[in-house]
């Protein structure tokens, strides 16, 4: 699997659709970590998702950013093929949530 930025994809949507190209996208997934929905709408919302290999152990992992400035790391426990997210909570330094200010 190929992995692209937000904005790439869109720049790729644009190009598409101005060749005139029909884009079909696939149904949504709503991700789980311990057997429950992802929901970022608790901590007020507007998640920006990103995956990457967070712990360097060959998996991709999903990190999820909010409209409070933390980051929520979600372990693959399963494999890239069928992922499977553990909940580790936000990412730290010096035993406190990092916090990236929005302003």
């Amino acid at each position: 699997m190929k992995k692209y930025s937000i904005v790439l994809i869109c720049l790729l949507f644009a190009v598409q659709i101005a060749a005139g190209n029909e884009i079909k996208l696939l149904e949504p997934v709503r991700l789980e970590a311990g057997g429950e929905c992802i929901d970022t709408g608790k901590q007020i919302g507007h998640s920006g998702p990103v995956t990457m290999d967070f712990d360097r152990d060959g998996k991709t992992d999903l990190l999820v950013g909010s409209f409070s400035g933390k980051i929520r790391f979600f372990r693959n426990k399963g494999s890239n093929e069928k992922p499977v997210f553990e909940d580790k909570g936000f990412i730290e330094a010096e035993g406190q949530p990092i916090k990236i200010n929005n302003w």
